[in-house]
């Protein structure tokens, strides 16, 4: 909902990242927008495919943990 709301750029077209907290970066969910750039750089490891962002059943965006608990 927040992204077509911003209108800055179209939201399949996003830059997004998921975190936990900024304390806990070990594993992070990007947006297929930032797949090539994360795909050319030594230091990243892409882990999973890409899918859908989770949510529940309101509607709310399922934190990262959960999300990527779900492999």
């Amino acid at each position: 909902m927040a992204l077509p709301s911003v209108g800055l750029v179209e939201p399949e077209n996003a830059r997004v990242v998921h975190i936990k907290n900024t304390l806990d970066l070990g594993e992070i969910g990007l947006s297929e927008a930032y797949l090539a750039e994360a795909q050319g750089r030594d230091d990243l490891t892409v882990v999973d495919p890409l899918r859908e962002m989770a949510f529940d059943d309101e509607g709310n965006l399922q934190p990262v943990e959960l999300a990527l608990a779900t492999r």
